[in-house]
């Protein structure tokens, strides 16, 4: 979604309804993200804006096309001023404030997203990523810009592609053939998509293009055609405004977009009307100035509400739910506002002159420079679980390597080895100590697999000091398995001077412990009795490994009150889990001093 390039064009003055239109579909995507339940179909406000985007930047490359003053460099520069002083300006506020919010685990996340967002790409790293409707909704607070990434790839082509048939075919209407073609193609990829991989369907261009070609094709339509007013074009827009609204309202999440897109589509359609004059009351309706108004605000109020519904949302935890609606509103439309008036609306003026055409692109160069470093910096630094690949094991994975180490430890296992990865860099910093990370997500750790082959293979070479090994235990280890698992940190033992085992944590009894805690206002939980008895007979099981070279770091009283009840977050509100199996960072710096205690005393 983004505002129009234009407020003129050469068939009509002004036409306020598609400032009404804009304001329909941003309301639409507010009340959605607010309260899903309020308009269950609210996120089609973004197709409605995919159409309306098409209509009017097609008009704007035609009106200036006729006029013999299409420049692509302008054309660029144009979409510089209108879209990116306001979105640097919001993925900048996120990059700043979510270290203050976020944990360090989503907030590498964050850094990646706004390079993503930087590069008009954030389409791409989501289709990868997985669904819309599954991403936790309060730690993707750049994920928005998915519909940025879809409009500025449209529109790198588009417009050369327009003037070409436009070259080729003058006023012929055979230069509708292959819009109409790639309208359909586009469609069709979107239809297999829809039910082969949803998350590309939703979030690739060549799957969405068709909604803009639908504007697009419109436009042409306008150019093209002497239509006469008609009695008839009222009773379209009362059909197309009518499979808008019953589209926000019926239209559900799943297999979407699919066939289910074309009501939004074509109702927005319908609401623009096929006569470059339509008139009757819902052209009068949509044209009333507090629709005109929050039209004019549709795209600040885009760009800011999602973030702002993410953070207070992550960050108020226990609040009532009336009260954090109320606190999403009242901030959402404070910054839109001082966005808006402050940053949008001027910047827009000053970069979209002619005498400053350089400027524009030079602004553009420095910001996206701007959210690279920070971006980067962001991501690289704020890690927390290390894990790296098999193949990377037999080279030491991640390494600290002081000048004049004091010792050197190893960490590996599972991913419940990996979460110790950040608690236990900035041990081995303080200590001086050479540390190699060779922790593998989601693969067997156990001996006998080929994961510890690579381990055993490593260690002769490492000779560590200290082993430190981590596994889901509960998960993976029973009573017979224990000689087996016994023989394995002999051979262990005989690369290096000690291992330490660390025992398994509670498990949260919930996929999603935020929704719940947002949804209850209880932020404890009682642990699933029968994987609270499993974690408990397995980490038994690994206290009967202890040995004078064998050390076991309890874990599990870190994270019950009263024997029962897992707390979420801890006295500061920082949540203590990332998921409801693995530890945050700042879960895992609880256990920071007895850890750092046992490796000094096994290191006299």
């Amino acid at each position: 979604m983004r505002p129009s390039i234009l407020n003129h064009h050469s068939d009509a003055s002004y036409r306020p309804a598609v400032d009404g239109m804009r304001a329909m579909a941003v309301m639409a995507v507010f009340l959605y993200h607010l309260n899903p339940a309020w308009l269950p179909g609210g996120f089609v406000g973004v197709d409605v804006f995919f159409v309306i985007s098409g209509y009017v930047i097609t008009l704007s490359i035609l009106r200036d096309h006729s006029a013999k003053r299409f420049s692509l460099w302008v054309f660029y520069q144009r979409r510089i001023a209108r879209i990116f002083p306001h979105a640097l300006l919001v993925t900048l506020a996120c990059l700043l404030v979510s270290p203050f919010i976020y944990s360090p685990e989503e907030l590498g996340a964050v850094g990646s997203a706004a390079i993503a967002a930087a590069f008009a790409v954030a389409n791409l790293k989501y289709a990868v990523q997985g669904s819309y409707f599954e991403f936790p909704s309060d730690i993707q607070p750049l994920l928005h810009f998915w519909s940025l990434g879809i409009e500025e790839q449209f529109y790198f082509f588009w417009p050369m592609i327009l003037i070409g048939l436009k070259k080729r075919w003058a006023s012929s209407s055979r230069g509708f053939m292959p819009i109409i073609v790639f309208l359909l193609i586009s469609f069709l990829i979107c239809l297999v998509l829809t039910y082969v991989k949803s998350a590309w369907a939703f979030y690739l261009t060549p799957a969405r293009a068709w909604e803009l070609l639908c504007g697009c094709l419109l436009a042409m339509l306008h150019r093209h055609s002497d239509f006469k007013t008609n009695s008839w074009v009222p009773m379209c827009q009362v059909l197309g405004i009518t499979m808008v609204m019953c589209s926000f309202i019926f239209v559900g999440e799943h297999v979407f977009p699919g066939v289910l897109a074309l009501f939004p589509v074509l109702g927005t359609m319908l609401m623009l009307g096929f006569d470059r004059a339509p008139f009757g009351w819902v052209e009068r309706f949509l044209s009333r100035p507090c629709f005109i108004w929050i039209g004019k605000l549709s795209f600040a109020l885009y760009l800011w509400h999602w973030p702002v519904f993410c953070l207070i949302d992550y960050h108020f935890l226990v609040l009532g739910t009336f009260e954090r609606m109320f606190l999403k509103t009242v901030v959402s439309m404070a910054f839109s506002l001082l966005g808006f008036y402050l940053v949008e609306r001027p910047m827009r003026s000053y970069l979209g002159q002619k005498r400053t055409t350089f400027s524009a692109y030079a602004f553009f160069v420095i910001g996206v420079s701007v959210l690279l470093i920070i971006g980067l910096s962001v991501r690289l630094n704020q890690f927390t679980n290390i894990n790296v690949s098999l193949a990377d094991v037999k080279h030491g994975g991640y390494r600290l390597d002081p000048a004049d180490p004091s010792g050197k430890i190893v960490l590996m296992g599972d991913s419940h080895a990996g979460m110790y990865g950040k608690t236990l860099v900035e041990i081995a910093e303080q200590l001086d100590l050479q540390c190699h990370i060779i922790s593998v997500h989601s693969t067997n750790p156990l001996p006998g697999s080929a994961l510890w082959k690579e381990y055993i293979q490593y260690l002769k070479k490492a000779r560590p000091d200290i082993v430190l090994y981590g596994v889901s235990w509960g998960t993976k280890v029973e009573r017979r398995q224990l000689d087996q698992l016994q023989k394995g940190i002999d051979t262990v033992l005989n690369h290096a001077g000690h291992v330490i085992l660390l025992t398994s944590p509670p498990r949260l009894p919930v996929t999603s412990p935020r929704k719940e805690v947002r949804a209850s206002g209880n932020a404890t939980f009682v642990e699933d009795a029968q994987e609270g008895m499993r974690r408990r007979v397995a980490n038994r099981l690994i206290y009967e490994l202890r040995s004078e070279r064998v050390r076991v770091i309890e874990t599990e009283t870190y994270f019950l009150i009263q024997d029962e009840f897992i707390p979420f977050m801890d006295e500061h509100g920082r949540q203590l889990f990332y998921d409801r199996g693995h530890l945050s960072y700042y879960g895992t710096s609880m256990l920071k001093e007895s850890l750092s205690e046992a490796i000094q005393d096994l290191l006299k």
